[in-house]
């Protein structure tokens, strides 16, 4: 079974898994080789079976082949007999599908993704979900009382009603509406597409952006809904807009993603959750795991049992997330290289009473009264670990965490949390010039009493080799000596400087190892507990740290820095180890110095939980959507009004006395509505374009005349 694939207890192991020595991996991968799907996955390698699928008209590959053991198996057909075949017998009977010739590897060839086409009105979902919010409460109240959604939840995701289904309106992030999904409860079908809109594709890509959480992959659009409210900040949600059985061709908004499949409670559920699985890993995610809605508390008995049922018995989103965890450990446990190693170790020493920790081993009394965690700044920056400070470039990270420095130099509360006081030390990659005038300005605005603690240092050192984290300690121990106090802060702007390998791959998960085996290290030596600070980018779309996820991982905070509106800067906490999530806003407030220069120092402006500055945000690019949506409105209405005056002017022109209805009839050509048409004939007759005699039959009979200033051009 491939190990990205969590077993569930009980179910069978797939079918037709033969051993079959007789071919070697290249005759295997030369007689099926352009049958292949996508780059292997370790020996794992995705492939259009050979037996029942055709790449030119089959939707998606359901075969895997090991080139390692070889064995191979279907996952699409695999009770039946002639899919129980081994894997020599599979290369001489189908080698005439597509077979490479020999000496020769023909890639397989790459299917199309077809496009998303917007939908022609845009403004549909929008009147669709008006309509259901002030005329059917009752279509309200089943999405509350039956779907656990709130009214937030309702508004956020824009569910409506057109009279005979539920409309879920589906984007990719916050591009054009592409898809309704209209769902009928207990109907047949439940799920209906708009025509010629069907094509499956990720749905509420929306709650990736601007964070690295992990995403929780739902089967459907109401379960994925839910999970979202209930996430409270700790993943993202998306789900296929096709169901369990289609996987949208497009998966490529999940790659860098560590992605956990919760489906139904059902074969189709649990094979639809692997396949998914298997295709997003191909598409580039850093890990898929297939969890069980079971482990939520869906009675295993229950068949079709889903994540709405389980978020209505009690699951909450910290439920969730620590099965996620508990996945990532299986995972590891299988995948772990020095498994064997270790219990080859403990059966050679078993009676090596050396080797054990009982020695060290504490009970409640001792546990309790151990120190709390400590901080160096409170909520923000604890001790014995490292924070990483990730922001897109001209975020100002370097401001903020200068800032940071200073303020523990001085023992000065950071905008409103307690400092631990202490020396501290930077090592800053791009440059120390760009401090002096930083510097300056900060000591402008603080007047600090007496000369700061702190030691900046631009000699690069490697943090992913042990020579260079033992440079580091040195140094710090150096400090320590030389300024007469201990050093509570040490910091590294940006990461990429101090490290070796790449970014992407080993050098960023060697580099948090020797960060965080810096922080201990340092306790070890001085007896005192040191924070680690590390500067870092984002990745090109700005949507996470670049790099790998080691920093968020390793770290014992992991803090998203941001520029805001009106020159401030966010800070919200993505991961705090000893604490809730805080976040703050603050005020870049530009200081002129007595040189003539300028610079910029921080100030606070607010501060929240993550969940408040989350909140904020959203609400924030709500507003910035409704006020777009708005001006497009009324821009094409004025594109609008603009055909509709000439051709009223040259009506009653051209026919003095002209009826109401009659007049209204000229104008409405041009796609508008006969009440927004009357709406311009009064605004022509109170402008005194348009002269209008009341006649007693009724407004419909009403005559008009040219007035002044009228005109057919």
């Amino acid at each position: 079974m491939p190990d990205h694939v969590i077993p569930r207890k009980g179910r069978r192991s797939r079918a037709h898994a033969v051993d079959d020595r007789s071919y070697s991996a290249e005759q295997v991968v030369e007689a099926l080789g352009s049958r292949f799907v996508g780059e292997p996955s370790g020996d794992e390698q995705m492939l259009w079976c050979p037996v029942c699928e055709d790449p030119a008209t089959s939707k998606s590959a359901s075969a895997s082949v090991n080139l390692a053991d070889m064995r191979w198996w279907c996952y699409t057909r695999a009770e039946e007999n002639d899919h129980r075949l081994s894997l020599g017998s599979v290369v001489r009977q189908f080698t005439s599908f597509d077979a490479a010739p020999t000496g020769q590897l023909s890639a397989p060839s790459a299917r199309p993704i077809p496009a998303l086409v917007p939908l022609p009105n845009q403004n549909k979902p929008y009147e669709w979900h008006d309509q259901m919010m002030a005329k059917y409460p009752e279509r309200v109240e089943y999405l509350k009382t039956q779907r656990g959604l709130t009214v937030e939840t309702i508004e956020r995701f824009k569910l409506g009603w057109d009279g005979k289904r539920y409309m879920i309106p589906v984007r990719q992030g916050l591009g054009p509406w592409h898809n309704v999904r209209r769902y009928k409860p207990g109907g047949d079908p439940k799920m209906l597409n708009v025509k010629d809109h069907g094509t499956a594709a990720l749905a509420f890509t929306e709650t990736l952006s601007g964070n690295t959480l992990p995403v929780l992959v739902a089967e459907g659009e109401m379960d994925a809904m839910l999970a979202w409210q209930k996430a409270e900040g700790l993943y993202a949600v998306v789900t296929g807009t096709g169901g369990a059985g289609k996987v949208p061709d497009d998966l490529s908004k999940l790659a860098g993603r560590e992605v956990f499949v919760y489906y139904d409670n059902d074969n189709a559920g649990h094979e639809g959750a692997e396949t998914f699985a298997r295709r997003a890993l191909a598409a580039g995610v850093t890990a898929a795991h297939v969890l069980d809605v079971c482990e939520l508390g869906v009675e295993r008995g229950h068949v079709g049992g889903d994540l709405t049922v389980a978020f209505m018995s009690g699951a909450t989103g910290s439920g969730v997330l620590a099965q996620m965890e508990k996945a990532r450990e299986r995972a590891a446990d299988a995948a772990d290289p020095i498994r064997a190693a270790v219990q080859v170790y403990f059966d050679n020493h078993a009676d090596d009473a050396r080797q054990s920790l009982i020695d060290d081993a504490l009970d409640d009394d001792q546990v309790m009264a151990l120190p709390p965690a400590g901080y160096v700044i409170d909520g923000w920056v604890p001790e014995g670990f490292f924070t990483n400070l990730y922001g897109a470039p001209g975020a100002k990270k370097t401001f903020v965490m200068l800032d940071m420095l200073r303020h523990i130099a001085t023992g000065q509360p950071w905008h409103g949390h307690e400092v631990r006081q202490g020396a501290a030390v930077l090592f800053e990659g791009e440059g120390l010039a760009q401090l002096g005038a930083r510097i300056d300005a900060w000591n402008v605005v603080h007047d600090p009493p007496r000369k700061p603690p702190i030691k900046y240092v631009s000699t690069p050192v490697n943090l992913t080799a042990p020579e260079g984290v033992a440079r580091v300690v040195r140094t710090v121990m150096d400090v320590h000596e030389r300024l007469g106090q201990p050093v509570v802060a040490v910091a590294f702007d940006p990461l990429v400087e101090y490290m070796s390998g790449d970014e992407n791959a080993e050098g960023t998960e060697l580099a948090t190892r020797g960060l965080r085996a810096l922080a201990r290290v340092l306790e070890d030596l001085t007896g005192s507990p040191v924070a680690v600070l590390v500067g870092a980018h984002t990745n090109a779309a700005g949507e996470r740290a670049r790099g790998t996820d080691h920093p968020r991982m390793r770290s014992g905070a992991h803090i998203r820095v941001e520029s805001l509106a009106s020159d401030r800067v966010g800070l919200v906490q993505e991961k705090q180890k000893n604490g809730p999530l805080l976040a703050v806003q603050l005020d870049a407030e530009v200081v002129a110095l007595p040189d003539g220069e300028a610079s910029l120092v921080m100030r606070l402006h607010r501060q929240m939980s993550a969940a408040e500055y989350a909140a904020e945000k959203v609400t924030g690019e709500r507003q910035h959507r409704e006020q777009s949506r708005k001006l497009m409105l009324s821009e094409k209405q004025a594109e609008a009004r603009a055909a509709i005056v000439p051709a009223l002017l040259g009506a009653v022109s051209a026919e003095p006395g002209i009826a109401l209805n009659k007049l209204k009839a000229r104008a409405r050509g041009n796609g508008k509505s006969s009440e927004y048409v009357e709406d311009v004939i009064t605004e022509l007759v109170e402008s005194g374009q348009i002269l209008r005699e009341i006649e007693i039959g009724g407004r419909g009979s009403h005559r008009h005349f040219p007035g002044s200033g009228a005109t057919d051009a």
